[in-house]
């Protein structure tokens, strides 16, 4: 299965997740960096989530 990041580099190349592990945490060991960013001229947000993240642009409203 492919990363959400390797489909960023092909849809738009120099992109980088907008979401990040660091270590530059308050507590603990890791910390999440989000980094808004635009996409095709759109802002996009770093976006926390649980569960299956599945990439379908043929269909994207399923």
């Amino acid at each position: 299965m492919k990363s959400i990041i390797w489909h960023l580099e092909i849809l738009q190349p120099g992109l980088t997740a907008p979401t990040k592990k660091t270590t530059d945490a308050q507590h603990g060991t890791y910390a999440a960096q989000l980094t808004t960013q635009k996409i095709f001229g759109q802002l996009a947000a770093g976006n926390l989530f649980t569960g299956v993240f599945k990439l379908d642009l043929s269909n994207p409203l399923k």
